[in-house]
């Protein structure tokens, strides 16, 4: 139940859940483009920025405020924007949702038309009006690839690989992930090619790229996110979602066989997502009640609105001092924090308080606090298979400081001083064993 105006108690509908669950993805997504206001559950996934722009739109009678700041960054940021990749992706999603975008696009334009800068006056205005992204954002891979190779197919070819470098691509699968024509794309290809950026090589009648050396690609970039979620999957399917529940809620096409049309033809993009097997096949009633189910849970997953903890899973979450230094603890499922590790930091008297503010945190620092966090996450899991009375050097590794150096230069210190952010033991699993790969393919 929610309260109007007049202070009644009226009913929610699934079309308002999924569209509240969808506008909390959208904020967190735009707040690591810098439109704040929102809390940032995303920063180490990479974002695709021109599918949000199309969904964002419409989302447009939802919250006033926040869409206009979206348009006022569109308006503001447009060299950061792809409009063959606009025009590419806006038949893939609904009708209303492409009637919304020229609103939105039109929009955009009548913005920029009145708030156009004297001459040499653009990133003024930009940093003053507090909408200016900051590129160093492990989620903004898209954006640094821009700013190195520019707004069109180059870029979204080497961040759809760079997604999975060690997994070869063909020159039509590129396409479809890359929103791009299939001559942009081959033109791409022929020119990274050259460079000796991709590799080329056969496979049966047709040819596979791959990246040359994605290590060295990486630090041009100044890292990678840990997930390269497919966001045009994603977002065309949650848009497909609110369109069947607007119309359910109008009573125009609920029922058996209205979610039976629709599970129908969102099962290719099912299979992509990786979720065939979870959305329950449409037969009746109740069955249509599941598939709603999965639909709420589907959305607020990506919103990151729920957190899934198996039991006995820890989180770890790391404190940027505001006086400087570093402080980690883990929290077990059902538990209380507790302190894990803490870098050497100064006695905060008064008169050292001053001089700690001025001296940057050192990588050493962080990377500390970063090794006794993953020998933790070590431990545990040879606990778990072994027993809990298992010495925690028996999950020692060689490389582990190493890495704990890379994860603390691209994790922690992009954070500023007093900010905190966590990490779920599965998301240091991933990237443990991501990075271990990377670090084999470049060997």
């Amino acid at each position: 139940m929610r309260t109007n105006r007049r202070g009644s108690q009226i009913a929610v509908t699934f079309s308002d859940e999924i569209t509240t669950l969808a506008l909390e993805l959208v904020k967190s997504l735009w707040a690591e483009l810098g439109v704040g206001g929102s809390q940032c559950r995303h920063d180490w996934q990479a974002i695709d920025l021109e599918p949000l722009i199309i969904f964002t739109a419409s989302l447009a009678r939802t919250d006033d405020v926040f869409v206009t700041r979206t348009i006022s960054w569109c308006a503001l940021n447009s060299s950061w924007m792809s409009i063959d990749r606009l025009r590419n992706l806006s038949p893939r999603f609904c009708p209303a949702t492409r009637e919304s975008l020229a609103v939105f696009i039109s929009a955009t334009d009548d913005y920029a038309r009145s708030k156009k800068p004297d001459e040499g006056s653009g990133h003024a205005l930009q940093v003053a009006s507090g909408e200016w992204p900051d590129l160093k954002r492990p989620a903004l891979i898209q954006l640094r690839l821009r700013a190195l190779v520019g707004a069109g197919a180059r870029a979204e070819v080497l961040k759809v690989m760079l997604g999975d470098p060690e997994e070869p691509i063909s020159a039509a699968e590129l396409a479809q992930n890359a929103a791009f024509g299939t001559r942009g794309c081959a033109e791409a290809l022929d020119a990274l090619g050259a460079a000796g950026i991709l590799k080329v090589e056969p496979a049966g009648d047709v040819f596979v790229y791959r990246l040359a050396r994605p290590s060295d690609l990486t630090m041009a970039v100044n890292g990678v996110p840990v997930a390269f979620p497919d966001w045009i999957a994603v977002f065309t399917t949650i848009d497909a979602i609110r369109e069947y529940a607007a119309r359910k809620g109008e009573g125009q096409a609920g029922g058996v066989a209205a979610a039976k049309k629709l599970t129908g033809a969102l099962r290719t993009r099912f299979g992509r997502l990786g979720v065939a097997a979870e959305v329950p096949d449409i037969k009746d009633e109740t069955s249509v009640m599941a598939f709603e189910n999965w639909a709420r849970s589907f959305v607020a997953d990506h919103a990151g609105a729920t957190l899934r903890t198996d039991f006995n899973e820890a989180s770890y979450t790391v404190h940027r001092l505001a006086l400087g230094g570093w402080i980690a603890t883990v929290t077990v499922a059902g538990g209380q924090p507790r302190p894990l590790a803490l870098s050497d930091t100064p006695m905060l008297r008064p008169e050292r308080r001053k001089q700690r503010r001025s001296k940057p945190d050192s990588l050493g620092d962080s990377a500390l606090v970063v090794e006794m966090m993953l020998q933790n996450l070590l431990t545990r899991a040879v606990q778990r298979r072994l027993g809990s009375t298992v010495n925690g050097k028996a999950a020692s590794e060689p490389a582990l400081s190493g890495l704990s150096r890379e994860f603390a230069a691209e994790l922690l210190l992009p954070m500023h001083a007093g900010q905190a952010t966590s990490f779920s033991e599965k998301f240091l699993q991933r990237w443990l064993a991501n990075r271990r790969h990377w670090h084999d393919i470049s060997a």
